[in-house]
C-alpha cells in the first residue's frame, strides 16, 4: 500500500459502524444493535472477508474485532508505522474511537465486529471512575488475547445475534461490564479519582431540577449525561455531587424510585404487571421482578396475591 493511500485514510471524516462495509466490503452474516431508542450504544456485525486491502476512516465507537474462523497474517496501520500479527479464532484486535486505519490480509477470514459507542464509554468512565472519557486514550492492540474480554464480547455478540427473553437487560449489563473492563485494562490516563471536591453537593435548585427530571422521565431509559445537563455540570462532576447529596449513585437512586413506583401500583391498581414494568422504566417484566424481589423480598406476583 502506498504512502499516499495511507495518508488518505487519516483525512476522512468519522463514520458510523453500520457504514464500515462501504470501506471494507464483505459478506454480512449477522448483525444487531441496541436500537435507535437506545442510540445504538452497541452495534454488532459478523463478516466474511476475502483477501483485502482496506483504507478505513475513523469510526464512532471503540471497535473490537473477534477473529472467528480462518487464520491470516493481519497487517494494520493506525497513525505511524505498520504492525503485523498472525491472527486466528480466539484472537481479538482493539482500536479506539475516531482512529483511521489501513488493513491488509491475504486469506479469507470470518470476524465479528463489536462497537461500543463513545456515549456508553463516557457513562462508564463517569460512573465507575469519575473520569472524563475525552481525556482517556484507547490502546491500539492488533493481537489481543484476554479471556475475560473474549467471554464478555462473545456473550454480547451472541445475544445481539439471537435476542432472548430479557435481552435488553442482558445486553445493557454485559455492555457495561465490557466497557468497564476495557477502561480498566486498555486505556491510558485512567486514574482513581482524587478527593478534591469531595464535599461538593448539588445546590437546592440543581437538586430540585434533577428530581423533577427523574419523576417526569421515570418510564424511559434516560442516561447519566441527561441528568448532568439538567444540573448544568459535567458528567463526572455531577456524579460526585449527586453521591454527596443523596448518599448513593444516580443508578441506585433511580432504581429504588422505580421499585417504589412499581410496588405502589401493584398494591393500588389492577394494572397488568407488564404495563407496570413499562411505566416504571424497567426493560421488561422480568427485570422488574428481579429488582422488586431484591428490595422487598417478594415478587410482584406474590405481592399482588397477598
Amino acid at each position: 500500500m502506498s504512502e499516499a493511500s495511507g495518508a488518505l485514510s487519516h483525512t476522512r471524516q468519522f463514520i458510523s459502524p453500520d457504514q464500515v462495509h462501504i470501506y471494507a466490503p464483505g459478506a454480512i452474516l449477522a448483525e444487531g444493535d441496541t436500537g435507535q431508542s437506545n442510540r445504538r450504544r452497541v452495534f454488532f456485525r459478523d463478516y466474511r472477508y476475502a483477501p483485502s486491502t482496506v483504507i478505513a476512516p475513523g469510526i464512532e465507537g471503540v471497535q473490537i474485532v473477534i477473529y472467528t474462523h480462518g487464520s491470516t497474517l493481519m497487517k494494520r496501520r493506525c497513525g505511524e508505522g505498520w504492525k503485523e500479527e498472525r491472527v486466528r479464532p480466539g484472537i481479538m484486535s482493539l482500536m479506539g474511537a475516531g482512529q483511521a486505519s489501513d488493513w491488509e490480509w491475504p486469506d479469507q477470514i470470518d470476524v465479528s465486529h463489536l462497537y461500543l459507542s463513545s456515549e456508553l464509554m463516557a457513562d462508564t468512565a463517569a460512573s465507575a471512575f469519575e473520569q472524563d472519557y475525552r481525556k482517556l486514550e484507547t490502546m491500539d492492540v492488533l493481537r489481543l488475547t484476554d479471556r475475560k474480554l473474549l467471554v464478555l464480547a462473545d456473550a454480547l455478540a451472541q445475544e445481539l445475534r439471537s435476542p432472548g427473553e430479557g435481552g435488553n437487560l442482558f445486553i445493557d449489563t454485559v455492555a457495561s461490564a465490557l466497557s468497564l473492563h476495557l477502561i480498566r485494562r486498555y486505556h491510558h490516563n485512567c486514574q482513581a479519582a482524587d478527593v478534591k471536591g469531595a464535599g461538593m453537593r448539588l445546590s437546592p435548585a440543581q437538586r430540585a431540577c434533577v428530581l423533577d427530571f427523574i419523576d417526569a422521565n421515570i418510564s424511559r431509559n434516560f442516561k447519566l449525561a441527561e441528568l448532568a445537563r439538567v444540573s448544568g455540570v459535567s458528567e463526572f462532576h455531577f456524579l460526585r455531587c449527586f453521591k454527596n447529596t443523596f448518599g448513593e449513585s444516580p443508578h441506585h437512586f433511580v432504581l429504588e424510585k422505580r421499585v417504589r413506583l412499581a410496588v405502589r401500583r401493584i398494591h393500588q391498581t389492577n394494572q397488568p404487571l407488564a404495563e407496570i414494568a413499562f411505566a416504571a422504566g424497567f426493560s421488561d417484566q422480568a427485570h422488574m421482578t428481579r429488582a422488586v424481589r431484591k428490595v422487598v423480598g417478594l415478587t410482584p406476583g406474590a405481592m399482588r396475591k397477598s
